[in-house]
């Protein structure tokens, strides 16, 4: 049995033409949030959601999201993360990015098989394209992308341990973008790495929003 934190208190800050929280962008009618949640609505071993929001939200999110706990989010997304940590009982957590609509059922459950190696575990897809270091417009270095993957979420976590990673980084004031990060830097173990799903994208630009559309019009990939 697992919880997940679902952060939606993000203001979108990159997508230049929104000015509303962008995971209550709708999806032929589904908001970005609400798809989010269905992965672990429908999922049997999920017992419990826990959304953490913006302040200004918040009395939106409790009239139109079912969740088991609504938590204040804070001035960054470790912090956000760390306050959703708080209100878990669960013995294992996962956490994921509320602007992530599109999963994947496999993506679920592969990172729950994979958390008896080290007690944390991320998705992620193996980079393709050539990689290229630019300043000011000009190519400046070529990079190796061998072994180089796209991080994911959701992550999955042995609740203790990642709250104690948590813990540890309050006091070290250390930011990360990512959990798996904030693990390795404070505790120093390493996360088990799961394939992801190509569609797992994040909305974070306007550019983003044609193409989550388009994978909404072909939801049989769901199946």
């Amino acid at each position: 049995m697992y919880s997940v934190v679902i952060l939606a208190a993000g203001e979108g800050s990159r997508m230049e033409d929104m000015s509303a929280n962008k995971v209550l962008l709708n999806l032929n009618h589904k908001s970005i949030l609400e798809r989010a949640m269905e992965w672990f609505k429908e999922d049997g071993l999920c017992e419990e959601i826990i959304l953490v929001v913006a302040a200004a939200d918040m009395e939106y999110m409790r009239d139109h999201f079912k969740a088991n706990a609504y938590v204040e989010g804070g001035k960054t997304r470790r912090e956000s993360v760390y306050a959703g940590l708080k209100h878990v009982s669960s013995p294992y957590v996962f956490i994921h990015d509320g602007a992530r609509p599109f999963i994947g059922k496999e993506v679920i459950k592969t990172l729950l098989g994979a958390l008896g190696d080290t007690g944390a575990a991320t998705p992620a897809l193996i980079v393709d394209e050539t990689l290229k270091r630019v300043k000011d417009d000009i190519v400046t270095e070529h990079m190796d992308r061998e072994g180089i993957h796209r991080i994911q979420t959701p992550q999955a976590f042995e609740t203790d341990l990642i709250r104690k990673a948590h813990d540890e980084a309050e006091k070290k004031g250390l930011e990360a973008t990512c959990d798996v990060t904030i693990l390795e830097e404070t505790l120093g173990v390493k996360a088990r790495v799961v394939k992801g799903h190509p569609f797992n994208i994040k909305l974070t630009r306007a550019e983003d929003v044609p193409l989550l559309e388009m994978i909404a019009d072909a939801e049989d990939w769901t199946k």
